[in-house]
C-alpha cells in the first residue's frame, strides 16, 4: 500500500507588540449627506406597555407581536401568564434594572435613525422595520419580523452586570452592552433584507457575513471596526497581526471552498477563539477575512455599487476581482 505523506508548511506566529495596531473610525467610499433623508426611528417601549397594560390592550396596541412574545421568546401556553412572568420575583429584580438603565434612549434612537437614513439613502425601496424594547428572562437578544426588531434589553445591561454569571459565556459578555444594542437591531434587520441563497461552503459564508459587515460600515460611519467586527482592541489588533497567516493557513489546509459544516461553524461563528488557531485569536476569524476581502473588492471596483455587492454571488469570481493579498 502506498502511503503518501503530506507535509503542511508550519505558519510561524510572530511576537510582535499588539499595541502597534488599534480600533481606529473605518472608512468606505459610501459618504452621503443623508440629513435631508426623512426616517425617524421611535423605539417603541413594549417592555413598559406590558407592566401597565392588560393583556387584551397589548393586543390591540402590539397586534401579533404579543403572541411572538409569549409563545416564542417566553415559551408560554398562554399570553395570559405574561403577567406571571413579569411578577416572578428574579424577573421583577432583573426588570428594574432594564427600566433603569434604558429609562431614556434618545442616544439611541438618534444613532438607530441615522444608521437607517444611510440605509434608506442607499436601498430606497426596501423597508425600514418598527424597533421596539422587551425584556426576555436572558432569551434572545433580538427577534424579528416582517416588519419589526425588537431588543431584549436585559440582555444589554453591561459585561460586568451581576446575573451575567452563568447564563452568559466570558467570550459574549463584552457585546451585552447599551452601546452594542443597535448595532445588533440593525445587523438583525439587514440580514433578513439581504439573504442568500446558497450558503453551502465556507468562502460563501466568509463573503456574505463580509458584505453586511461592510454595510454596517456604511451606515454607522462614527463607530469603528471593532465596534463593526464586535472585537475587543485586542482581539482586532490579534486579526490584523496575524491576517497574512490566516489566509495562508486556510489556503494551505483547502478549506476555503469546503463543506464541513464543522468547519464552517469554527470559523464564522462566536466563539472564545477560532479552532486551528492560538487560543489567544479571537472567535469568527472566517468572518473577520471575510470582511477584508468585501473591503478590497470594494476599493478594487470602484464603479461597483451597494446593490451591485449583494448581487454579486459568484464567490470564485468576487475573489478574484477583490484582488485580495493580506
Amino acid at each position: 500500500m502506498d502511503v503518501r505523506y503530506v507535509a503542511i508548511r508550519t505558519i510561524l506566529w510572530l511576537v510582535l507588540p499588539l499595541s502597534l495596531f488599534s480600533c481606529k473610525r473605518h472608512s468606505t467610499r459610501f459618504v452621503a449627506d443623508v440629513g435631508q433623508v426623512d426616517v425617524e426611528i421611535g423605539i417603541r417601549r413594549f417592555d413598559k406597555d406590558v407592566l401597565v397594560l392588560p393583556v387584551d390592550s397589548l393586543y390591540d396596541r402590539y397586534g401579533d407581536f404579543v403572541n411572538l412574545y409569549a409563545f416564542k421568546i417566553l415559551n408560554l401556553h398562554n399570553p395570559q401568564d405574561i403577567k406571571k412572568f413579569t411578577s416572578d420575583s428574579i424577573v421583577s429584580i432583573i426588570y428594574a434594572d432594564a427600566e433603569k438603565e434604558y429609562d431614556h434612549v434618545q442616544d439611541i434612537e438618534r444613532e438607530l435613525s441615522t444608521a437607517f437614513k444611510y440605509f434608506n439613502y442607499y436601498f430606497p425601496t426596501l423597508a425600514i422595520p418598527e424597533m421596539l424594547f422587551h425584556v426576555s428572562g436572558f432569551n434572545q437578544s433580538v427577534v424579528i419580523t416582517d416588519d419589526a426588531v425588537s431588543a431584549s434589553i436585559d440582555l444589554y445591561l453591561g459585561s460586568d452586570y451581576k446575573y451575567y454569571e452563568g447564563v452568559a459565556n466570558q467570550y459574549e459578555l463584552p457585546l451585552m452592552t447599551r452601546e452594542r444594542l443597535p448595532l445588533d437591531m440593525a445587523y438583525a434587520w439587514i440580514s433578513t433584507e439581504f439573504l442568500q441563497e446558497g450558503q453551502d461552503r465556507l468562502i460563501d459564508n466568509m463573503l456574505y457575513r463580509g458584505k453586511l459587515l461592510y454595510m454596517m460600515m456604511v451606515m454607522f460611519p462614527n463607530r469603528n471596526e471593532c465596534d463593526i467586527l464586535g472585537y475587543t482592541p485586542e482581539q482586532l489588533a490579534w486579526a490584523k497581526l496575524y491576517e497574512e497567516n490566516i489566509w495562508a493557513s486556510m489556503m494551505e489546509k483547502k478549506q476555503l471552498f469546503s463543506s464541513d459544516w464543522r468547519l464552517i461553524t469554527q470559523m464564522v461563528n462566536p466563539a472564545p477563539f477560532t479552532q486551528g488557531f492560538s487560543q489567544d485569536s479571537p472567535g469568527r476569524l472566517g468572518e473577520y477575512i471575510g470582511l477584508q476581502i468585501v473591503k478590497s473588492y470594494m476599493e478594487s471596483n470602484r464603479n461597483l455599487t451597494l446593490y451591485d455587492m449583494f448581487a454579486a454571488t459568484d464567490a470564485e469570481q468576487l475573489l478574484r476581482d477583490s484582488q485580495y493579498r493580506p
